[in-house]
């Protein structure tokens, strides 16, 4: 297999990891790394460091968390960002392999004081967002995809008790067209002149605010 610095392999109930340089250099690994500890470079060239050999975790999805009780004083373009890398330092899945899936992210208790134009941005699969009792003020949820054939489930969106501020027109979640999303808002209060709520390829399944909701092109990142 090709492999790269970052990589990682289960051998022998052994977890392992490619020992290399952060160049991107791609390497043909012919050889199973099997030794007990520590690192060793194989025949082939390939170096490995030996990480876990016991209750070896397959993926590293982040499941069940919870940020609760933030204020956002500071002007910054995206608050909290959910994504995988994929450059000449590491990848976060090899090609092909099937993706960690991030589960039940929840925010409660945030508080957007300053500019902020996204509050979540999402690379990631994920299966459901939840805000709650949180006060956004032209903020949005933003879903976008890798670019290279990855494979996402509908990701199930939560606004419940939130407090939307503001004027005018501001889109409160927006999606990529490769991706699905579906989105319920319950127990919402609007303090603005003429706010007008917009979602962007996303299916409104209920909601106490009127959201109108919009198709649009990718927007390249």
């Amino acid at each position: 297999m090709e492999v790269r610095v970052g990589d990682a392999v289960v051998s022998e109930g052994r977890l392992y990891r490619v020992h290399a340089p952060y160049d991107g250099k791609v390497m043909v690994s012919t050889m199973q790394p099997t030794f007990e500890e520590g690192i060793e470079t194989l025949a082939d060239g390939v170096k490995w460091v030996m990480l876990q050999d016991n209750d070896v975790e397959y993926t590293c999805g982040c499941r069940n968390i919870h940020f609760k009780d933030i204020f956002l004083q500071k002007p910054r373009q995206i608050a909290f960002q959910l994504h995988f890398d994929r450059d000449k330092y590491s990848r976060s899945y090899y090609p092909g392999a099937r993706p960690p899936v991030q589960e039940n992210i929840i925010f409660e208790n945030i508080y957007i004081q300053a500019p902020i134009t996204t509050l979540i941005k999402a690379k990631t699969p994920i299966n459901n967002i939840k805000v709650i009792n949180s006060m956004l003020n032209g903020s949005e949820i933003f879903l976008y995809d890798m670019k290279e054939g990855l494979h996402y489930d509908t990701t199930h969106i939560l606004m419940s008790g939130t407090t939307f501020k503001g004027d005018g027109e501001q889109c409160i979640v927006r999606v990529s067209p490769t991706r699905k999303a579906d989105l319920r808002v319950i127990g919402s209060v609007v303090e603005g002149n003429d706010f007008k709520a917009v979602s962007r390829n996303v299916e409104v399944l209920s909601s106490d605010i009127e959201i109108e909701q919009r198709k649009s092109e990718y927007e390249p990142l």
